[in-house]
């Protein structure tokens, strides 16, 4: 278990700091104004990518593990099944673009959904390496990834080529670029008996949707209301402060997952266990919390430089939503392997109508500073619900 922590821990740091000299680097060629304009178009493909995923994902991880007992289907089919969805999603997304062209840039909608469409094939290629236990090899995998489509974005920016529209195109091509590597992802979509894979997927699909509303709807409602670009931009680049620290967090997750599924410990929890292992991760939070708060406004002159003034501000007050970030990862992963999805997806259904709500009825009053309200909000109701669910769960001893 430390091999695979080690393994999968170094990668994302590795890919974290890549990620985040190349989004600094991207904040820093566009400008605040474009910058906006190009963390939009990534809000938006995050939720499109749920689409495209559709849950399938999140059921490779857990059916390579251990499968269920009430699957209709080889778990090793459903590789063919996602592949077979994704492909349906992706010719759909391409048809309605063209429909709403007078919302959007058709160039960064298309390159938008290429972009995603790739990075969704990725999962499905990682969930089943991970599934089945081979975290170094998956490691390896999401790093070469990120340093592949790194590079292609640096290279295709130096010969000029600086829009949103460029940068999100590249990403998509070297992405796909990347797949044609791998043997896994060599076979032929499967669309018969595909209805009864979505049976079992649809649970993790909401999970993912009303989790991705809830974090990235803020910056297409802003987009919505004509909130300006430039302060848009500034918020952004706040938040991706944040995304990286929480990069770091989903590997331990995806092990502690596999550990709680296999039935490490599983059955000798308590309530009381439950609530060392919350209040142990949220001591560590306070660390990247102190850190983020006290230094806010000199990690963003050092990495994004002095257009992005105001982005200190957004980040300091950002910075108490990590409290509750890593908590959360752990709690929604053991739900999980307790075949309790449902519950985290009730709570984070909830959580995301209300984030969404508040951003709908007050951003056009108070701007940005509700969207980072509403965030801390969120991650804190998310981790009461969710713990207050399981203390309950091992109180009465309903163990499956």
């Amino acid at each position: 278990m430390f091999r695979s922590f080690a393994s999968q821990w170094v990668a994302s740091v590795v890919i974290g700091i890549v990620s985040f000299f190349l989004n600094t680097y991207i904040a820093r060629q566009l400008g605040p104004s474009y910058f906006g304009i190009f963390s939009a178009a990534m809000a938006g493909g995050a939720l499109i990518g749920i689409f495209i995923d559709g849950g399938m994902k999140t059921l490779l991880v857990r059916e390579q593990a251990l499968a269920s007992k009430n699957l209709e289907f080889n778990a090793d089919e459903i590789i063919s099944f996602a592949l077979a969805h994704c492909c349906l999603i992706l010719i759909g997304l391409l048809i309605i673009s063209h429909f709403f062209v007078f919302l959007f840039d058709i160039s960064l909608a298309v390159s938008t959904i290429a972009c995603f469409f790739s990075s969704a094939v990725l999962q499905l290629l990682s969930a089943t390496i991970r599934g089945r236990g081979h975290f170094y090899l998956d490691a390896r995998i999401q790093l070469g990834s990120r340093l592949w489509t790194a590079s292609a974005v640096v290279f295709v920016v130096s010969l000029g080529f600086v829009s949103p529209a460029y940068i999100v195109l590249t990403l998509a091509i070297s992405g796909a670029a990347y797949l044609l590597f791998f043997k896994e992802l060599r076979r032929l979509p499967r669309l018969v008996g595909l209805s009864a894979v979505y049976k079992h997927c649809a649970p993790f699909f909401f999970l993912d949707l009303t989790i991705a509303i809830y974090i990235r709807s803020d910056l297409i409602i802003m987009g919505f209301y004509g909130i300006d670009q430039s302060v848009v931009g500034q918020y952004a680049a706040a938040f991706r402060v944040c995304e990286g620290v929480i990069s770091l967090v989903i590997p331990f997750g995806s092990i502690i997952f596999r550990y709680f599924r296999l039935g490490g410990g599983l059955l000798e929890l308590n309530k009381i266990g439950v609530a060392r292992i919350v209040l142990s991760v949220l001591a560590i939070s306070f660390f990247p919390f102190a850190l983020i708060f006290l230094f806010s406004d000199l990690m963003i002159s050092i990495f994004y430089g002095d257009r992005y003034g105001s982005s200190g501000e957004f980040l300091r007050s950002l910075s108490f939503m990590l409290l509750f970030v890593v908590p959360n990862v752990i709690l929604v992963q053991l739900a999980i392997a307790l075949n309790k999805e449902r519950v985290a997806l009730i709570a984070t259904l909830f959580v995301a109508l209300f984030n969404l709500s508040l951003n709908l009825i007050f951003v056009p009053v108070f701007g940005v500073w509700i969207s980072v309200l509403g965030k801390i909000i969120s991650e804190f109701l998310i981790c009461l619900l969710i713990g207050l669910f399981i203390l309950r769960f091992y109180a009465r001893k309903d163990k499956f």
